[in-house]
Formats: structure tokens, C-alpha cells, sequence
């Protein structure tokens, strides 16, 4: 390989090539590819927060379903006379016409207490579904156990149900005790 002979006219024009690469070369490699690596970084970074973000949200959700629940099972059904009340108010709402109701016994377990009642009723199915909704949508957890229609004695009369309504009540724990 022979040198380059370069005279003296050309030497500035060398120079400033020379120059104007040694700059895009320290620009390209000191400047925009670590502020591409930074971006890269910071994208990723972003997108991280925004999958724990996203995370957070699901679960405050799932927790505020649990405290939903939990108010169902703490409030309310505390007593037979109450499960007797709330069944006999659903029941009117829904235009369901109570024959009896006999409260059930009252079944105990660690730190929680089922209250049943037996209701005999006259319904139409329109009516009788309506009560049904109701029971499920209550604001305490009300559970159907048991439901037994039978037939009109004549074509003007409603038929009979016969149902066994029960409710939980969980006592609030005390030092982590339910």
C-alpha cells in the first residue's frame, strides 16, 4: 500500500473529513447507542410497572369481592328471628303469601352459627321466582336448602312451596381467632 500524498491545498479538506467522522463516530458510539440502551431500559422498566400496576388492580378487586363476602357472613344473620323477619319481608315484596314459618335449630361450630326456618307458602311461579331472586340477591347470604312444590287442590288456588331458608353467621375474629 502507498501513501497518500495529500498537499497542502487539500489538507483542510482532509481534516475536516477526518474530523466530521471521528464526530459521528464518537456520536453514534458515546452518545446514541447508550441512549438507546437507557431507552430500551426505560421502555422495558415502563412496561414492568404497568404489568404490576395492572397486578395491583386485580387484586384490590379480588380483595374487594372478599370484603363483599365477608360482610355477608358478618352482618346481619346473627339471629333465627332475623332470617324469620328478612324471609317474611322478601317474601311480601315479592307478592308470595307465607301459610307458616317455623324457625329450625340452631346449629353451632367454631366461632359460627347456621340459622334455618321452614316457610310453607302460596305462590304463583312468576311471584315464586321473584321471592327466589330476591333470597339470592340478598344483602346477607341466605341460602335455599330445600324446596318442595305441590299442586293446587283446584284450578283457582296457587300452588304450595315448601322451603327451608338458612343463613351463616360468622363471629368477627378476635386476635386472629374466628
Amino acid at each position: 500500500m502507498s501513501p497518500i500524498n495529500v498537499n497542502v491545498k487539500q489538507l483542510p479538506v482532509v481534516l475536516s473529513v477526518t474530523v466530521i467522522f471521528v464526530t459521528l463516530w464518537v456520536g453514534v458510539n458515546l452518545i446514541v447507542k447508550p441512549a438507546q440502551a437507557r431507552r430500551k431500559l426505560a421502555q422495558a422498566a415502563l412496561a414492568e410497572e404497568r404489568q404490576k400496576s395492572e397486578l395491583v388492580r386485580q387484586i384490590q378487586a379480588q380483595l374487594d369481592r372478599m370484603e363483599a363476602w365477608q360482610h355477608r357472613l358478618l352482618s346481619g344473620g346473627q339471629t333465627t328471628e332475623w332470617l324469620v323477619g328478612e324471609a317474611t319481608r322478601l317474601a311480601n315484596e315479592a307478592g308470595v303469601r307465607v301459610s307458616s314459618i317455623n324457625p329450625q335449630a340452631v346449629t353451632r361450630f367454631e366461632g359460627a352459627a347456621k340459622f334455618a326456618v321452614s316457610l310453607e307458602v302460596e305462590s304463583g311461579y312468576h311471584n315464586l321466582g321473584q321471592f327466589l331472586g330476591a333470597i339470592e340477591s340478598a344483602s346477607q347470604i341466605i341460602q335455599v336448602e330445600r324446596l318442595q312444590m305441590t299442586g293446587a287442590g283446584s284450578a283457582t288456588a296457587l300452588p304450595r312451596v315448601e322451603l327451608v331458608l338458612s343463613s351463616w353467621y360468622v363471629a368477627p375474629a378476635v386476635g386472629g381467632q374466628p
